[in-house]
């Protein structure tokens, strides 16, 4: 770069900023680079800072002598406006309605013109007089009222966007020719080579409409109290519309906005770690089933028995095998969506709303996924008895979290995952509040959510789980739903972020006037760590039934059933 900045011309220090960002992107610093790269990126940084400080006050000094230069042109090229002289209507007609009246009725009939006389141009003066006498359309229209049209409330106002070329930041166009001579400067100054593993965006325009009032979204006022706003006759002259209902032959308003309610509720929750490579390699080592046969028991005759009580010559000996590796390779997820170049500049809400329903229902897309994999690791769930009532059945689930921790020598506090669809929280209150001597009408999410926790089972009511169908409409209660219990910390889900982009321009689509709107790719496995996961078949049966009530009386042995 030469000495003085001033020397480059304009092309030459957007070419050099491009250069500087492919030289700093190629040394790649972090914490390990050396001081030298180091002091090249500082260089660097300090050198574009320089010429994009030049390249702003070029763009202000020349938005200063273009408005100097339309001032100029406008004196030049607008000439005096000449007054037209008015036409003097005939007193006669002013005092004389009536005879308008029968000269407009002798205009519709049908009668021949006569020859207006030709006279020379000297005589043209006083002839004038007579012959500019107002036609009976034009004298009645001289005495109708004056009609006012309504001054529009909104008036759009375009200004320019800061660093456009030849033009001031927040420079205001008086029209449209001015508008589009701005962006078309703004693109011949675009960068004329390729900047790799970058994104540049350049502003040209800012259309914002005034003139609104109070009638304006902003923080603090909800969008429907801004349409009662709208619509309410005492902010009217006459406070009343019918006062103004001539002047309603406009079209109706058309709200943009949509219903917005869609949550990510209801995911299943796991720990996460990142992966940095193609995938994971773990073992889950050995449990307390390798270790059985190790112990062996000597009585005082020296007779040796085994761990199952077995007689052996010798004295057994288990030796450390080597624990098997298992490989996961990661697996992409994605969303890939495109959006038209003018649908989004006329209509940006709905370009939102679509992204966001996309990344709603991809993330419920990837915990159908997620709980899919631990049902296929449970195996054949196990069937539980019907016991008539749905809070009898979930008592297996503390029967076989207790045998799980007595299996894998856990604590007996230990807390066992429990996974259950959303839907099964409404019948255990219905369950709970059917029960005799209960309040039926007020359960709420504690008591349920306590019936688990009293039991160190810890709950999680997912969504994207035997998903019921028949909404609108009638859905049957199932017969049975599926449980899955697994130790807490069983599982994990590794994740990996591939690429990320948004609002992606390309010469390819900018042809079709399309563009990227979102492109989004994420990689993740899920990994049983340690222990094992179980499933259970359990039935629903809400009747609230209790246990029978006897009355024992004192002094007998045996109770005495009434």
């Amino acid at each position: 770069m030469p000495d003085n900045i001033n020397e480059l011309s304009y092309e030459e220090i957007e070419n050099r900023i491009g250069e500087i960002i492919e030289e700093f992107q190629s040394l790649e610093l972090d914490v390990n680079s050396t001081d030298e790269d180091i002091a090249q990126g500082e260089a660097l940084a300090q050198e574009i800072s320089d010429l994009r400080e030049e390249r702003e006050q070029r763009h202000v000094e020349a938005g200063k002598r273009q408005e100097k230069l339309d001032a100029l042109s406008q004196k030049i090229a607008t000439p005096p406006v000449e007054e037209e002289p008015e036409e003097t209507v005939d007193e006669a007609v002013a005092e004389e309605p009536a005879e308008v009246e029968e000269e407009v009725a002798e205009a519709e009939e049908p009668a021949a013109e006569e020859e207006a006389p030709v006279v020379e141009a000297e005589e043209a003066q006083p002839v004038a007089a007579a012959a500019k006498k107002p036609s009976p359309a034009k004298r009645a229209a001289a005495h109708a009222p004056e009609v006012k049209m309504q001054k529009s409330s909104s008036v759009a106002v375009i200004t320019a966007a800061a660093d456009v070329p030849n033009y001031a930041s927040g420079h205001q166009f008086d029209d449209l020719g001015g508008a589009v001579d701005a962006v078309i400067s703004r693109l011949r100054s675009l960068p004329a080579h390729h900047i790799p593993n970058t994104r540049l965006r350049y502003g040209a325009l800012k259309f914002q409409m005034e003139g609104f009032g109070n009638l304006v979204q902003q923080a603090g006022v909800e969008d429907m109290d801004l349409v009662r706003m709208a619509g309410d006759e005492r902010r009217l002259g006459g406070g009343s519309l019918a006062l103004t209902a001539d002047a309603w032959c406009a079209p109706s308003e058309t709200l943009y906005d949509f219903c917005s309610y869609e949550t990510v509720a209801g995911l299943l929750s796991v720990p996460e770690f990142q992966v940095t490579r193609g995938g994971i390699r773990y073992t889950q080592g050995p449990s307390m089933a390798d270790v059985a046969d190790c112990a062996f028991h000597v009585d005082n005759d020296g007779v040796i028995t085994d761990e199952s009580g077995g007689t052996v010559a010798t004295k057994p000996c288990c030796d450390i095998p080597c624990p098997p590796f298992t490989e996961i390779r990661l697996e992409v997820d994605g969303i890939c969506i495109r959006g038209d170049i003018l649908q989004n500049v006329g209509y940006p809400e709905v370009t939102r709303r679509y992204i966001e329903l996309a990344l709603i229902a991809h993330a419920k897309r990837m915990n159908a996924a997620n709980i899919a994999g631990i049902v296929a690791a449970s195996g054949t769930a196990i069937a539980v008895p019907d016991q008539q009532t749905f809070l009898f059945n979930l008592d297996y689930l503390e029967w076989y979290a207790s045998n799980m921790r007595t299996a894998n020598s856990l604590a007996e506090n230990a807390s066992i995952e429990i996974v259950v669809p959303e839907w099964v929280k409404p019948l255990i209150r219905a369950e709970i509040g059917r029960r005799n001597g209960y309040d039926n009408v007020n359960v709420p999410d504690s008591v349920v959510t306590g019936w688990f926790s009293t039991r160190n089972l810890a709950v999680q009511f997912v969504r994207d789980y035997q998903v019921l169908t028949g909404y609108p409409g009638a859905i049957a209660v199932p017969a049975t739903v599926q449980v899955l219990m697994y130790p807490a910390g069983t599982w994990a889900r590794g994740t990996q972020g591939v690429i990320s982009l948004d609002t992606v321009y390309d010469s390819t689509q900018l042809a079709i006037n399309k563009y990227t709107a979102l492109f989004t790719e994420e990689a993740s496995l899920l990994v049983q760590k340690c222990l094992g996961t179980i499933a259970l078949t359990v039935p629903i049966h809400v009747s609230g039934l209790t246990g029978a009530q006897i009355t024992a009386e004192l002094g007998t042995a045996e109770p005495v059933i009434p």
